[in-house]
């Protein structure tokens, strides 16, 4: 099992971080040396109590894993050091979420009263990273697929129910979340008034990190998350267990959110997460099939959102398949019929665009003979 008290260094060159392993196991910690490439996976599996970057990185390399580290909800509120070889680079590195950084050369007395500083006071976070929530090119994406502020869609209703079903979960949510809010395209089990309003301020909103991080965020009891304790989803929502999967638009950007829902704490077992990503591949291929297509777009851009498409479509159906197959998930004859319709309905779908896709490309061809 990895140790509790953990610091994490990341040094790109030999000694530039001053040792401070005997004093600092003296206090009950161990001290890990790490390569950069592997800093988040190991952040995450060590959830060190914090985290220290040498200068003599790659280029890039501690602003970019610092970035990602501010992304995920595992990693947000741990403390980041870094050193520095100059004013320029300090302002870079605590723009990308340091919390402070350390002229080099830096003594051990130095680093020991910095990190004894930072150990003693939480790192407090209350949202995720506003940099990827506001990214225009994500919002334009999300803005994109016409979804936001729209009527509930009776095929996405399919995949709620057959979450909260087949994982047992009382809420199942289609949750698109862009710099302000989360807004439920779909949803059952939601307590009232969110049921009505379908929507809160993304402040209040675990689906926030999941689009954030892009990655799958699993949680048993949030009461307990030094993250996620102080999001008034518990409060308002009665978000306890929670379990989501990320959702793509048609070019890849995340933009939402196809969680479940527990308000007593409860474990995830892995049947249950494949199920969740199987359903939430439905849901990224609905969503890519139903993205309208400019009509002012090339021919070569147009051909590009259809490749896109039919891609998140055929993962779609080898997901259906799966799910269809299973003998571990609790899936009645009625799902199966539903999960079909779904096969079915997204099959006429894809047969239209590509159908359209060949008219485009002919009339490309017709033009360029014409010139």
């Amino acid at each position: 099992m990895p140790h509790r008290r953990t610091i994490l260094i990341a040094d790109g060159k030999p000694n530039t971080v001053p040792d401070v392993t005997v004093v600092m196991g003296e206090l009950g910690y161990e001290v890990v040396a790490v390569s950069n490439a592997l800093f988040q996976a190991m952040a995450v599996r060590y959830k060190p109590r914090a985290i220290v970057f040498g200068t003599g990185l790659p280029a890039g390399g501690p602003v970019s894993v610092l970035r990602r580290l501010r992304a995920s909800v595992h990693t947000a509120s741990i403390p980041a050091i870094a050193l520095v070889a100059n004013e320029e680079e300090k302002l870079t590195l605590l723009s990308a979420g340091a919390d402070e950084c350390m002229q080099e050369p830096a003594s051990a007395a130095d680093l020991l009263v910095t990190l004894r500083k930072h150990l003693a006071t939480p790192r407090i976070v209350a949202s995720a990273s506003d940099e990827v929530l506001s990214d225009p090119d994500r919002l334009s994406a999300l803005g994109n697929t016409k979804l936001m502020d729209t009527d509930p869609d009776d095929a996405l209703d399919v995949l709620t129910r057959l979450a909260a079903r087949i994982l047992d979960a009382p809420v199942a949510v289609v949750s698109l979340v862009d710099d302000r809010r989360q807004f439920f395209k779909s949803q059952v089990g939601l307590p009232h008034p969110w049921d009505k309003l379908r929507e809160t301020p993304v402040s209040g909103s675990f689906c926030q990190w999941v689009v954030s991080g892009k990655e799958e965020l699993v949680i048993s009891d949030a009461r307990s998350h030094p993250v996620l304790k102080m999001n008034s989803a518990i409060t308002e929502l009665g978000t306890v267990a929670y379990a989501g999967a990320p959702l793509s638009a048609v070019m890849g950007q995340s933009i939402g959110s196809f969680c479940v829902v527990d308000g007593k704490p409860r474990s995830w077992d892995e049947d249950q997460m494949t199920a969740l990503r199987h359903l939430g591949e439905m849901v990224d291929a609905h969503v890519s099939l139903y993205t309208p297509i400019k009509q002012e777009l090339s021919a070569e851009a147009h051909e590009q959102q259809v490749r896109a498409a039919t891609r998140a479509a055929c993962r779609g159906f080898l997901a259906a398949a799966r799910l269809l197959s299973s003998d571990h998930l609790p899936i009645t004859n009625n799902d199966r019929r539903e999960i079909v319709g779904m096969i079915e309905v997204h099959s006429h779908r894809l047969s239209k665009i590509t159908t359209e896709q060949s008219a485009v490309q002919e009339k490309a061809l017709a033009a360029g003979w014409a010139t």
